[in-house]
């Protein structure tokens, strides 16, 4: 499938050239800005001696967030046995990783809902992605015994922040990176790196780091696609080559059962013998279990898209 003609003419201001680190930044200063509470409650989320009342406080200086986290928290998706009414309780109940992932959904359908017509996806459908992949994310790190599930939801659901940017410049190249990648035989992310200068993947990161997410929210976001080229160091810390061999997963799956799928589409190769280094069985019957499993997932993927829109 090709980019439409507004894609390109969309875009068609920016230059035939190569890229440089100036363009990008140039274009990720004009996203609309993140809202100022959301941003620092996602610093304040990475304290471990913050209190539920401070959360509580903080979230309610912006109305529609509290609403928003209000009616999500009593969502069948959350399933508390109350309702309840004010954020202290909200906080207090879903506990402190909960909410981080549930800030972390709404920063990203803020960002990711628009139309990214570089990689040929419609309002919306990018952000379906990334919910889809945060869900299953959420499901293969419990069935695999990662410590964190919220933050392997979390990790997913933004994994593909540099579309967001890069496919201005992706939309006029569509066709050479497809060839590109077609002729080495290399996933589309690679094309993008020796085509354009950047790959999505190291925008995103670009753009973790300026929003100060913590870093393994930026390792993750770098290298869900190639895990294998993530510094040996980083992943040694803690459990962070296990969340990559989690993340990297949930994206192969969430392309591969057809949520918001681009042009980029299937281009995109799985690397089992990375996961299978983290521990995680790769066998075929492991496989087909873990697609049932996360098949099952549709009525909660459903459930919080709902609560979110």
């Amino acid at each position: 499938m090709m980019p439409s003609q507004s894609a390109a003419s969309s875009s068609s201001s920016i230059a035939q050239g190569p890229l440089s680190l100036e363009d990008v930044l140039a274009h990720a200063q004009q996203l609309p800005s993140l809202p100022d509470v959301i941003l620092k409650l996602s610093r304040m989320l990475e304290e471990p001696d913050v209190t539920a009342e401070e959360l509580g406080r903080l979230i309610q200086l912006d109305p529609q967030l509290t609403a928003q986290m209000l009616r999500t928290c009593n969502s069948a998706y959350f399933g508390l046995n109350r309702k309840v009414t004010h954020m202290k309780e909200a906080v207090a109940l879903m506990g402190q990783k909960a909410l981080k992932s549930m800030v972390y959904a709404i920063l990203s359908k803020k960002m990711l809902g628009q139309e990214v017509q570089g990689y040929g996806l419609g309002k919306g459908e990018l952000w379906v992605n990334a919910l889809t992949g945060g869900i299953y994310a959420k499901k293969i790190a419990e069935l695999y015994h990662y410590k964190d599930p919220e933050t392997a939801f979390t990790a997913a659901i933004l994994r593909d922040l540099g579309k967001i940017v890069l496919h201005q410049f992706v939309g006029q190249r569509y066709e050479a990176l497809e060839a590109q990648a077609q002729k080495n035989r290399q996933g589309f992310e690679a094309a993008e790196h020796e085509l354009l200068g950047f790959s999505h993947t190291e925008v995103g990161e670009l753009l973790a780091q300026q929003w100060n997410f913590p870093p393994s929210l930026s390792l993750s976001i770098r290298y869900h696609h190639q895990p294998q080229q993530a510094p040996a160091a980083a992943l040694k810390e803690g459990q962070q080559g296990l969340l990559l061999a989690v993340v990297h997963l949930a994206d192969t799956f969430s392309t591969m059962l057809g949520a918001g799928v681009g042009n980029d589409g299937l281009m995109y190769p799985v690397n089992l013998e990375f996961v299978a280094s983290q521990g995680l069985d790769v066998s075929p019957e492991a496989m087909e279990t873990l697609t049932l499993h996360l098949l099952s997932c549709k009525e909660r993927i459903q459930q919080l898209a709902e609560q979110l829109t």
